[in-house]
């Protein structure tokens, strides 16, 4: 296809894209056949501008109720 990407991109992808969607860590870790949910969030799960987002919104409705 011409696109320049490993398989591990895909991995790290469907991670962080699961986890944003309001998937279960737990669940997310045990797809990628990891043995603990801080290898995932380590080395798979990145900070997209939507979690930035979420966090600055929830922070927002935290503070004014």
């Amino acid at each position: 296809m011409g696109i320049d990407c490993r398989f591990h991109d895909f991995r790290d992808t469907h991670a962080t894209r699961a986890i944003e969607a309001g998937a279960d860590i737990k669940a997310v870790s045990k797809r990628l056949g990891h043995k603990n949910n801080q290898t995932t969030y380590d080395l798979y799960v990145k900070v997209t501008a939507q979690m930035k987002d979420d966090a600055v919104s929830k922070f927002e409705a935290y503070t004014t109720a």
